[in-house]
């Protein structure tokens, strides 16, 4: 079989009410399946994704389905992506979303005349019936250029911050991913969050492209939907904390390259993240505090890593002997 030139990457959870429309997005670019592979990564689900997988697997001679007998999580379910991943890019698309429609030809042709390291576009959100509900058209222009002068020149710095998180609204070489080593963190849900920043930084060629390539669907049962809702105090914690800890981290290791943007991305997470821990917390309801309260106390360590970043007030609620009183009476106010 002749390399794929493509390599989709589908982390595959309980998604078969999605998963055919992905899938369908994908197969019906009109281009030859030989120029693409999609490797499907079923991570344990509880309802009939794999079903829906072998469907398309009898279909499609190049689709691969990976079955994990236990959940792992989408760091890692896209880590085995990438280690299984033929193509000389990759393209790591979200199992509830789809490709617009007729991108892939165009998008080939531009890889293969630039061969940027990293590919980047525009998207549109639609809702769950694929209805445009908004688009997201940060690039205006044509580019090509390094990494850092496009984040410069551009961006204007600040705006890498639109970056973070959405992996899909990019495509990487494969030989870059290799050559940096990068990896999602596993165990951790907004895995994403630093991958395209960090690439950009990294990337010794950029091609930004003003087209829509993408439909990201608000799905009511993503994880940010349910972030949203604060009603799920891991994924709160996770938010705040683990994610904030990760564009810390980034901002650490961009520094040795360039400090203007390592404090742009600081200050990011002091403002995205660390500094309106208190707001959220005000506006837990009593059961879900409680749980926020017992889950702030078994992460001590990690809440322990933040504190220099938070604002007096978020400090204060998250100090263990205090913290929860003064939520509390935060509330009452």
């Amino acid at each position: 079989m002749k390399k794929p030139y493509i390599s989709f990457i589908l982390p595959c959870y309980n998604v078969e009410k999605y998963i055919s429309a992905c899938l369908r997005s994908i197969y019906n670019q009109q281009v030859s399946t030989e120029l693409f592979e999609v490797i499907c990564i079923e991570d344990a689900s509880t309802d009939h994704t794999f079903e829906k997988l072998k469907e398309f697997e009898a279909l499609y001679m190049n689709l691969k389905i990976i079955k994990n007998e236990t959940n792992k999580g989408w760091g890692a379910v896209r880590n085995i992506g990438i280690q299984e991943a033929k193509g000389k890019y990759m393209w790591f698309v979200d199992s509830d979303d789809t490709l617009a429609s007729s991108v892939l030809l165009d998008i080939v042709s531009e890889l293969k005349s630039n061969a940027p390291d990293l590919f980047i576009a525009n998207f549109r959100n639609v809702d769950e019936d694929l209805k445009e509900l908004s688009k997201a058209e940060l690039i205006k222009s044509a580019n090509v250029m390094r990494g850092l002068d496009f984040i410069h020149n551009i961006l204007n710095v600040r705006e890498i911050t639109y970056y973070f998180g959405f992996v899909w609204r990019a495509i990487f070489s494969a030989d870059f991913i290799r050559k940096y080593s990068f990896k999602y963190p596993e165990g951790t849900c907004w895995e994403d969050t630093v991958f395209v920043p960090r690439s950009m930084v990294f990337a010794q060629k950029i091609e930004a492209w003003p087209i829509i390539i993408y439909q990201y669907r608000k799905n009511p049962h993503s994880t940010s939907a349910s972030y949203a809702k604060n009603s799920n105090v891991h994924l709160v914690f996770q938010y705040f904390f683990n994610a904030g800890l990760m564009v810390v981290d980034l901002a650490k290791e961009i520094s040795t390259v360039d400090n203007v943007v390592s404090d742009e991305i600081l200050a990011f997470a002091k403002r995205n993240y660390f500094n309106k821990l208190w707001l959220t917390i005000c506006r837990m309801e009593n059961d879900v505090l409680r749980e926020f309260y017992l889950e702030l106390k078994d992460k001590e360590t990690v809440v322990k890593s933040a504190e220099e970043y938070l604002n007096p007030l978020s400090k204060l609620l998250v100090n263990k002997y205090i913290g929860y009183s003064v939520a509390i009476l935060l509330r009452l106010v």
